[in-house]
């Protein structure tokens, strides 16, 4: 017996089988089962297609995509890029309008924004440098404390803002490191099976340097997680300090 025939004697079986048990069935109640069976099929295709646009939706969003930005070629970095802290997303307490680069001309307000900036004072250090620092004030104390703030965004945003531009130019480093890569690859494919003398020089000098920008590549990528991981950490700082700060505030605010 052939699979064409075995096909259609497939498809004849269950047809026989349904027609024999409907007979026994009233034509009103088969014609209700064969709409709700209509409609039963008809919902579970409108399932299956909005789950499969759900699904698409989710692969296009940019804030949920797998890795990097796909609008932003020279971001690498699974974390979403944020320029720049605002002002908001740190502080609620009084405004920082016209408040740039004034900390500066206060030596202790400068001293406490570099040590609580730094990536090299540990969080909890930092906090207890706050502590000391609001114990001694005395009036003007909301003003000192917003001038500290404002000077650790600044600072801070600076910072981040450097790391962003290298990991942007590691990122185009890498892709010059794969073009380099490539290029020697489909080099060393030319050659022949059977290669001469002259040949196998050239194919052995062609192989190292494709060998050494491979190592290179790869232990730069192995890098690539600890530099995404910085300006999330500065973000960290940014947040913590400045609720610290909002902590000693004669105007209570709620952080």
């Amino acid at each position: 017996m052939g699979i064409r025939h075995l096909w259609f004697t497939n498809r004849r079986l269950p047809a026989l089988t349904l027609k024999f048990q409907s007979s026994k069935v009233p034509k009103s109640q088969r014609d209700r089962a064969g709409r709700a069976g209509s409609f039963g099929t008809l919902l579970l295709w409108n399932f299956a297609l909005f789950f499969l646009a759900l699904w698409i939706g989710l692969l296009a969003h940019p804030t949920l995509g797998l890795s990097g930005s796909p609008t932003d070629k020279n971001w690498p970095c699974v974390q979403r890029k944020v320029p720049e802290i605002s002002p908001g997303m740190i502080w609620v307490g009084p405004p920082f309008d016209e408040l740039t680069g004034k900390w500066l001309k206060d030596a202790e307000v400068a001293m406490l924004v570099e040590a609580i900036s730094s990536r090299r004072t540990p969080l909890e250090k930092g906090k207890r440098q706050v502590v000391e620092f609001a114990q001694q004030l005395g009036s003007g104390r909301d003003h000192r404390l917003t001038l500290v703030a404002s000077g650790m965004l600044e600072t801070i945003n600076l910072e981040r803002n450097r790391i962003i531009g290298k990991i942007e130019k590691f990122t185009v480093a890498q892709r010059k490191l794969g073009d380099r890569m490539e290029t020697l690859e489909l080099k060393l494919r030319a050659f022949p099976r059977k290669m001469n003398a002259e040949q196998q020089e050239e194919y052995d000098d062609l192989l190292s340097k494709r060998n050494w920008f491979k190592r290179a590549f790869e232990q730069r990528e192995q890098s690539l997680s600890y530099i995404c991981e910085q300006p999330v950490l500065l973000e960290q700082r940014a947040f913590a300090m400045g609720r610290e700060l909002m902590q000693h505030l004669e105007v209570k605010t709620n952080p």
